[in-house]
């Protein structure tokens, strides 16, 4: 936030670190869930424990494929901080980007879920088409996942998203830090 200040924007007075801080507003706890790695540099999740309600920013949008070539996305972290999303407790999640039919009603784990099968097959369909021989770089034109053809940005991104999964497969993943040694 110092480093690319907005004119409209207040740095923080109070701030954290690790991976988990439980805060209380009045008689409402909200844990804050840092993840690690996943997608930009401080991607938190927030559950209020007592509500069983989360929010998560970015990781999830329901019924949509991934958004271009992900940028400031770690994909194989992603996959990992879903999982532990879904161990979070909560029954509902609110969403920053929800392509649902009523995307003011949340939703829940199985939102989740199917995001992570969406990476997972993205990442298996890749390697199902090296094993048949397939070129790698003719992968993203050749690979599709009919499963998520109704999802929106199927036909714009799905390729780009076949892009990303081979760039981090052979080149490593961006964007990617040594968290623990910060």
């Amino acid at each position: 936030m110092k480093a690319n200040p907005y004119p409209d924007m207040v740095n923080p007075t109070d701030t954290w670190s690790g991976s988990r801080k439980d805060m209380m507003f009045g008689d409402t706890k909200v844990e804050l869930h840092f993840l690690g790695l996943n997608h930009g540099m401080g991607m938190t999740v927030f559950v209020l424990p007592k509500e069983r309600i989360a929010y998560i920013a970015d990781l999830v949008t329901p019924n949509r494929v991934i958004f271009a070539v992900v940028p400031d996305f770690n994909p194989r972290e992603w996959e990992r901080s879903l999982s532990e999303i879904l161990a979070l407790d909560f029954d509902r999640a609110v969403f920053s980007h929800n392509e649902g039919a009523n995307p003011l009603q949340g939703g829940g784990k199985e939102e989740i879920q199917a995001q992570l099968a969406f990476i997972q097959d993205l990442r298996a369909g890749f390697y199902a088409e090296l094993q048949k021989g397939t070129n790698p770089f003719l992968i993203p034109s050749v690979l599709k996942l009919p499963k998520y053809e109704n999802w929106v940005g199927y036909d714009q991104w799905l390729e780009m998203n076949i892009w990303r999964i081979l760039s981090d497969e052979f080149m490593g993943p961006f964007p990617w830090y040594d968290v623990e040694a910060k």
